[in-house]
């Protein structure tokens, strides 16, 4: 198992862009690996601007379009 931990550390780092950084793999940060979830709200992203002075029942209809609809 420790080694398709290592593979996967790897990978993430390649696809992430840090397999040549100038810091080396011990120069990535604690989260630079991490990718934003498509289907979680994010303001700015894929939510309306005005989205949290909508009315309950329009949040319903945003959190479906963001969650159910292709991006």
């Amino acid at each position: 198992m420790q080694i398709i931990r290592q593979w996967r550390n790897l990978e993430g780092l390649k696809r992430g862009g840090h397999g040549h950084d100038e810091g080396g793999i011990d120069g990535t940060k604690p989260g630079e690996l991490a990718l934003l979830c498509p289907a979680c709200p994010h303001p700015g992203i894929n939510l309306p601007p005005d989205w949290n002075l909508a009315p309950a029942a329009k949040l319903c209809v945003i959190y479906y379009c963001v969650i159910f609809l292709p991006h």
